[in-house]
């Protein structure tokens, strides 16, 4: 059952009107409704009843009330419905008049007193809705002195009454006095009128309908879908029944394009009938949106209100980067992402490096096309890379999920040599290197490449001789070789995290040898005394010849080294069996040659040819006479002549 109480309260001891409360003995005029006499005093019966006339003499108006007003209550609707209000009232009191009666009017007649419940709806601008009176006095040609009193209960039910949710209902109760705009009074002595107590309360209980009852749920039917994007249909249902009798009947209209309902118009016995709205974003711009929708049944009308933004979607949150796991300390790393706009606009891309720094804006570039960027980290340990995306309205994603790096301090190959460095054929010859990784983990791979100027390389798995990891761990390869003037090597490991260390590092370097000779080989024949010039100038060039056989042949793959006897010592060895010089001093100078074939067997030195070098015969003419030499002096100058 359906039951509320509005809790007015109980004040006792209310005078009826004041300031009528206890006149004092004196003589006074009580007054009356047709004098303005100045000689009735504040608080008198004119005081009170006269000066309430609506109209003036003549005519005398209607009638004139007071009202002592116990309460003045408002209760909101939460719920449409039909309603029933119970008034439950107290009153008591009494009114006195004594003194000497002096009759001046025709007419005494008092008027009437009654206790009044009034309910207004002010969806009805106010209007009374329900109105209830009781009288408790009702008074006419009185006699001085006259006394009466009152002690009122009742229980007031109103009949059925339909409210819809949201109307505010005032109650207002109390006790009304209503005088005749005619009536003539007497003057008094004294007199009071009191009410001494008074108790009420409202009750509301929930009436049986008499109609269908127009029923929904939200009531009001508003939503607000926050933000929402282009291009999207979304909706929201409420649900209008027929909480009455009969069949509730309606239609609904909406104001804006954007938004449909649907059904547009229904009927409800009593079931309840889920209606949707729609809301279609496609060609509108971005902004707030306000739409409402009238909702017309046979009982009452309802308005909704729909609010969204319409808002650009940011980029979708990006793939997690891709790219190396272990990357070596100063080692570039490439790492790729991508991902998509909502509505296909340009995109830009960030990468967190996990060092403190982060790439700049890269872009734009097309929705869902692969995106790399690159970095590198100075210092080994882990890190996580993350990126993210925004579109042309700077509008930005979430941090994809983070891609764990480990950074490492890459391992070293040192110390690569092999030994002998020389040897004849078929010589057992041992290839060792040294190998270090701070963490202490072994290679996953140890090859070394022996290679030849014309046959390629090839490889060979090394062995692990001892050492530690993390300081210095010795690997060699033992093989034997033919013979072959031109072999070298290198060293090739491959670490936990499936990167390559090689040794020489610089690539394409290489370690040179062994000299593998055959067996027997012997050296080139000492090659002749040069032959060439043997007095020439200072600061001249000249050529010398020579030659030589290698029994083990063939003769072109013998090189050859001079020595000019200048100071220098012997030169490079050169393939050709020739040789140039110059001389900046003059003197004597032995030149003598040297040859070497491919597995760098040496001959003897050659027989030595004397060359002289001095000036020209002609300077000792030049010499005779001061003026000649010292025309030469300055020429010789120039010419750097000694």
């Amino acid at each position: 059952m359906y039951n509320r109480k509005i809790p007015i309260g109980c004040v006792l001891y209310d005078t009826l009107c004041p300031p009528w409360d206890l006149w004092d003995h004196t003589h006074r005029k009580a007054g009356a409704g047709l004098y303005s006499d100045a000689g009735y005093e504040q608080g008198s019966l004119y005081d009170v009843f006269a000066k309430a006339v609506t109209a003036a003499y003549p005519p005398f108006g209607s009638i004139t009330t007071w009202q002592d007003v116990w309460n003045n209550e408002s209760w909101v609707c939460d719920e449409s419905n039909y309603y029933i209000f119970t008034f439950n009232y107290n009153s008591w009191g009494s009114a006195s008049f004594f003194g000497s009666p002096v009759n001046i009017g025709a007419s005494a007649a008092f008027g009437f007193v009654y206790i009044f419940f009034t309910i207004a709806d002010n969806q009805s601008g106010g209007t009374h809705i329900y109105q209830y009176n009781r009288e408790i006095f009702h008074g006419s040609d009185i006699v001085i002195p006259y006394t009466w009193t009152w002690d009122e209960s009742s229980v007031v039910s109103t009949p059925p009454i339909y409210l819809q949710a949201g109307d505010t209902v005032t109650f207002i109760a109390g006790i009304e006095v209503v005088c005749s705009s005619t009536a003539v009074f007497i003057d008094v002595a004294s007199g009071w009128i009191k009410a001494n107590g008074k108790s009420y309360s409202i009750g509301i209980d929930q009436g049986t309908p008499s109609s269908p009852l127009f029923r929904i749920d939200p009531d009001p039917p508003n939503h607000v879908f926050q933000k929402i994007l282009r291009d999207m249909e979304i909706n929201w249902t409420f649900n209008i029944w027929n909480g009455g009798i009969d069949t509730l009947t309606w239609t609904i209209d909406e104001n804006v394009p954007w938004m449909e309902i649907t059904p547009s118009s229904s009927s409800s016995d009593g079931e309840v009938i889920p209606t949707k709205v729609i809301i279609n974003t496609s060609g509108l711009d971005l902004g707030n949106y306000t739409g409402e929708f009238t909702i017309n049944s046979n009982m009452e009308s309802r308005t909704g209100l729909i609010k969204f933004e319409l808002v650009n979607a940011p980029p979708y949150t990006p793939n997690k980067p891709s790219g190396p796991v272990y990357l070596p300390e100063n080692y570039i790393g490439k790492y790729t992402t991508n991902t998509s706009d909502y509505e296909g606009n340009q995109i830009w891309y960030k990468f967190d490096w996990g060092d403190d720094t982060c790439s700049d804006w890269l872009g734009p570039y097309d929705s869902g096309i692969n995106v790399e960027a690159e970095h590198k980290w100075a210092t080994a340990g882990t890190y996580y890379v993350k990126v993210k995306a925004k579109d042309i309205h700077n509008d930005e994603s979430n941090w994809s999920e983070p891609f764990e790096i480990v950074v490492y301090v890459l391992p070293s190959l040192y110390g690569g040599k092999v030994s002998p460095e020389r040897a004849v054929e078929f010589t057992n010859f041992t290839y060792e290197v040294k190998y270090r990784d701070l963490k202490g983990a072994p290679p996953k791979k140890s090859t070394v490449y022996i290679c030849t100027s014309h046959g390629g390389c090839k490889t060979y798995d090394m062995k692990y001789i001892g050492g530690d990891y993390s300081t210095e761990a010795t690997y060699r390869y033992t093989t034997s070789l033919k013979a072959n003037p031109y072999y070298f090597f290198y060293f090739e490991f491959e670490d936990i995290h499936d990167r390559l260390i090689r040794a020489p590092s610089e690539y394409p370097y290489e370690y040179i040898g062994p000299m593998v000779y055959p067996e027997n080989n012997q050296p080139p024949t000492k090659p002749s005394r040069p032959t060439g010039p043997q007095r020439v100038i200072p600061h001249t060039t000249f050529k010398y010849e020579t030659s030589s056989i290698d029994p083990d042949g063939p003769d072109d793959k013998i090189y050859y080294r001079w020595d000019w006897d200048d100071g220098y010592g012997p030169g490079p060895w050169n393939h050709p069996p020739w040789g140039y010089s110059r001389w900046d001093k003059k003197g004597t100078y032995y030149v003598k040659v040297q040859a070497r074939d491919l597995y760098g067997f040496e001959s003897d030195w050659s027989e030595p040819l004397k060359v002289t070098v001095a000036l020209p015969r002609f300077m000792s003419f030049i010499k005779q006479y001061p003026i000649t030499e010292k025309i030469f002096k300055k020429i010789r100058s120039c010419f750097f002549l000694t």
